[in-house]
């Protein structure tokens, strides 16, 4: 474990050192990442602009929900998205070959080598805009509660993870499907609503929706003092079927990989 925690900040130093050297690179992606967050904001006031109340949420829980989304995604796209959207361009580059050579676990270096600090901005601002929501409707959190939101945040992220690997692995036989990581993007879109809207839809779109709904929605129930733990133990026993789902189908793909040069 110390030796992947001393390789992990190497990998921070180095995408620093590129951030330092690439600064408008970082300037216009975090401007983006920015411009995205609030026109989510934007969505959320037009949507409750006739109706302040939606799904059994009032517009400052949707707010409170679009901030929350932007801190825990925000944190995903941080730590995994780009090595995860770049696992077909390795394989198409042959790089895969030198991946697997390496001293270390493959999949701890495919999910970890790349570190986006231009989603930072967005979820420092976010976390500032839901403090100041809390605030404004004086909701006073207790550790307890800031226990319960940190850690149902850190099950969602690893519960996307897992999903996005799982999905994502298939780019090793078909590297050409390079666009499904956009696929991806649009599906973890569908977090941004409170899972009671998905109670409407019919049974075998409820239970694909839904577990990615749980991953915001119960860290905002959490803020609000509503938690619903039934829900929270299911997204808990989710994520680590999902994670070990997720390592199965890695070694399982690897081991039929059969490099660039065959």
């Amino acid at each position: 474990m110390r030796r992947y925690i001393g390789l992990y900040r190497t990998f921070l130093h180095l995408n620093f050192s590129k951030l330092v050297t690439y600064r408008s690179n970082f300037v216009t992606s975090a401007f983006t990442s920015l411009a995205w967050a609030i026109f989510s904001v934007i969505s959320i006031l037009l949507l409750t602009s006739r109706n302040p109340v939606i799904f059994g949420w009032r517009r400052e829980e949707l707010l409170i929900l679009t901030g929350v989304y932007s801190v825990v995604v925000g944190l995903f796209h941080v730590i995994f998205t780009r090595n995860l959207e770049q696992i077909s361009r390795i394989v198409h580059r042959g790089q895969l070959d030198g991946i697997l050579l390496k001293p270390a676990d493959t999949q701890f270096y495919i999910s970890c080598s790349i570190v986006n600090y231009s989603s930072l901005p967005r979820v420092l601002i976010a976390m500032v805009f839901v403090m100041w929501l809390l605030w404004k409707q004086n909701i006073q959190l207790t550790i307890f509660d800031t226990v319960q939101f940190l850690f149902l945040g850190v099950i969602g992220i690893l519960f996307l993870y897992a999903f996005w690997y799982c999905i994502l692995t298939i780019t090793i036989w078909q590297s050409h499907l390079f666009n499904l990581s956009d696929l991806l993007l649009h599906i973890t879109d569908t977090a941004k609503y409170p899972s009671e809207m998905y109670n409407e839809f019919r049974y075998y779109i409820t239970v694909f929706l839904l577990p990615l709904s749980l991953i915001i929605t119960l860290p905002t129930k959490a803020l609000l003092k509503r938690t619903n733990f039934p829900e929270a133990i299911v997204l808990v026993i989710l994520a680590i079927a999902t994670l070990i789902i997720s390592r199965v189908i890695g070694k399982f793909v690897l081991r039929y990989y059969t490099s660039a040069s065959s």
